[in-house]
């Protein structure tokens, strides 16, 4: 299949049931790009290796890593302050009080350390909101993008000139499990019409971790890249727990390459069906030898 569309009819609120795949129902909001959260304490999970970014004070120039499974409680050192640096840019500051900083007098690669008492220009970076609780940052050091490298054992490093997959972060407000807050309902047995809590303005609401929501504004090799590691999950998880779905907002999607797997399940979101399209190619491929696709269940796409 070389191009490929889907939409899904919407309102403001679009409820998704997502039936066995997700055995869950979620609402959609649209919702605009977020600013920098200035003031906030903040965690950042890196989407390269889904663990938590950490400016290790056992770590020479309390380097900043992401290897961390969880982000800690007050104080923890997966914890950062996003302080406003002038100009439409940003500081992180670390848990010792210390400003984080693409420094390339230690390597030509900017590694980030967090060992800076001003904030000075190294210490700057532009905060880019890519959608469904993902940011990239970009050093103003040399205008690069950070990356969680994984040729690098993770260290985060400012020497990207495009934004993929180890470039994009998720992140959320210090204390909370997730990148955006969780629209609820109140059901009272008997009683009057269920009524829905809003979700704060400019927060997104909350899918879970699982339910990943694609932008045309996103980097494509981003995309991609988030499309590969679910499918790395789902290709063989036959009778497993994991559930995935990747939503794609109105708009043109080129040279994507979506593999469905086990449990997955990709759905355009979009007044008309038109409103989303996808160049490239779809496939769901047999899951056992000889191209058998007999057991290929359990999955899906929609429009």
């Amino acid at each position: 299949m070389k191009k490929s569309k889907f939409a899904l009819r919407a309102a403001i609120t679009l409820v998704l049931a997502l039936a066995m795949t997700m055995g869950v129902m979620i609402a959609v909001q649209a919702r605009p790009a977020t600013a920098a959260p200035i003031g906030q304490l903040i965690w950042l999970r890196a989407n390269a290796n889904n663990l938590y970014v950490s400016a290790d004070q056992n770590l020479a120039n309390t380097q900043l890593v992401a290897n961390r499974a969880t982000p800690g409680g007050t104080g923890a050192w997966e914890q950062f302050t996003v302080v406003d640096a002038g100009g439409g840019l940003i500081a992180l500051r670390a848990s010792n009080g210390l400003y984080v900083s693409a420094d390339t007098n230690i390597a030509a690669y900017a590694p980030l350390i967090a060992n800076r008492a001003t904030i000075q220009g190294w210490e700057m970076f532009t905060w880019t909101d890519v959608g469904a609780g993902q940011v990239t940052l970009r050093a103003n050091t040399n205008g690069l993008y950070v990356s969680a490298d994984q040729n690098r054992s993770s260290y985060l490093v400012a020497d990207r000139a495009t934004a993929g997959g180890w470039e994009t972060f998720t992140w959320a407000v210090a204390g909370t499990s997730s990148p955006t807050s969780t629209p609820t309902r109140t059901v009272t047995p008997g009683g009057p019409t269920p009524t829905r809590t809003a979700t704060p303005n400019g927060v997104a609401p909350n899918f879970g971790s699982n339910v990943r929501i694609f932008d045309p504004s996103m980097s494509m090799a981003s995309i991609q890249s988030q499309i590969d590691s679910v499918y790395a999950a789902q290709q063989g998880n036959h009778f497993g727990n994991r559930r995935d779905a990747l939503l794609f907002k109105p708009g043109n999607y080129t040279g994507l390459n979506i593999p469905v797997g086990f449990y997955t399940q990709v759905l355009g979101l979009g007044a008309s069906p038109d409103n989303v399209s996808i160049s490239g190619n779809l496939h769901s491929d047999a899951f056992l030898s000889g191209d058998n696709a007999t057991q290929n269940f359990w999955r899906g796409s929609e429009g």
